[in-house]
């Protein structure tokens, strides 16, 4: 479609629990208290995020393996980097809260990274949701042989989001911001953009790599200053915009690893949330600008004789 900034305003609603990693839950979330860890056989694997809500529950995981060099046993296929779907390779997972055990129904690869001496992964997992009055639960995670097993606590999560109900049209294109939260120094917004065909992008940010929990402030900051070195000048980013016309550009997204087509013939849809440097206290109102939605359109062709 022609690139065009479309503008969103709103005014706060419905609160909201955000859990960082993972998003926007509704009210009765409850959150993991303190990262759990496990290790089997040289390989570390973290619960470093839970979030059980009324109607499912999302954990997110960090495998971490070290040696000299670091190698996978020749069996597993747990951190082979081309395995971005590991319950489709004999990865099997359950949720035990007392006498309730949740089969896995998605764990996806968001990201990997690998070195002479260290190889690590994060991964996103739903599972159904955890009984109501569970407070305690166990990650179950087996690859062949092995097996990790990691218990960890849960409480009730603070009410720091609200939902949002900005919504712009533009050339069939709908974008939406759903809810909003300040975490620490960033505010994070949710954005979901409809569309007609399939989603290509939605303008374009400089890359940034996944932080895993080993990784320090330092270096992130370094990798982000890398990253705008080289991309900078070709980006187009999401723009914050304050009512005191103060501007500021995304510096993180989390997209959304589910499909953008919920059946045939349905519109497309692409969610993720967009990470911004927080404005200051004297700030009362905002402006998202997003500079352009690129589509893949497949209803035309060209055939050519060779």
């Amino acid at each position: 479609m022609r690139p065009a900034p479309a503008k969103a305003r709103s005014k706060l609603t419905t609160p909201l629990i955000f859990v960082p990693t993972i998003g926007f839950r509704a009210r009765g979330t409850r959150t993991q208290r303190e990262r759990a860890e496990a290790s089997t056989s040289g390989t570390k694997l973290s619960v470093s995020a839970v979030a059980a809500a009324p109607d499912r529950t999302d954990v997110v995981i960090e495998w971490e393996r070290t040696g000299d060099p670091a190698n996978c046993p020749p069996d597993s296929r747990l951190l082979v980097y081309s395995n971005m779907a590991p319950l489709e390779h004999g990865v099997a997972l359950t949720l035990v809260a007392g006498r309730r055990r949740l089969g896995a129904l998605t764990m996806r690869r968001r990201a990997y990274q690998a070195s002479y001496q260290s190889i690590g992964a994060i991964d996103a997992l739903t599972f159904p949701a955890l009984p109501g009055d569970a407070d305690t639960a166990e990650l179950r995670v087996s690859d062949g042989p092995q097996e990790w097993r990691v218990p960890f606590t849960l409480g009730p999560a603070e009410l720091n989001a609200t939902a949002l109900g900005a919504r712009v049209e533009r050339d069939g294109v709908i974008v939406r911001a759903t809810a909003v939260s300040r975490d620490e120094d960033e505010l994070v917004v949710a954005l979901e953009v409809e569309a007609p065909q399939q989603i290509r992008q939605v303008a374009a940010p400089v890359p940034i790599s996944a932080r895993f929990f080993n990784t320090s402030d330092e270096d992130q900051r370094s990798r982000r200053a890398e990253m705008h070195r080289v991309f900078g000048e070709r980006s187009r980013p999401i723009m914050l915009e304050d009512d005191r016309g103060k501007r500021a550009e995304e510096v993180g997204r989390l997209v959304s690893q589910e499909p953008q087509q919920a059946a045939p013939g349905q519109s497309f849809s692409s969610r993720f949330l967009v990470m911004f440097d927080a404005p200051s206290g004297d700030a009362k109102s905002a402006t998202l600008v997003v500079p352009f939605v690129e589509l893949n359109d497949f209803r035309t062709s060209v055939t050519a004789d060779l």
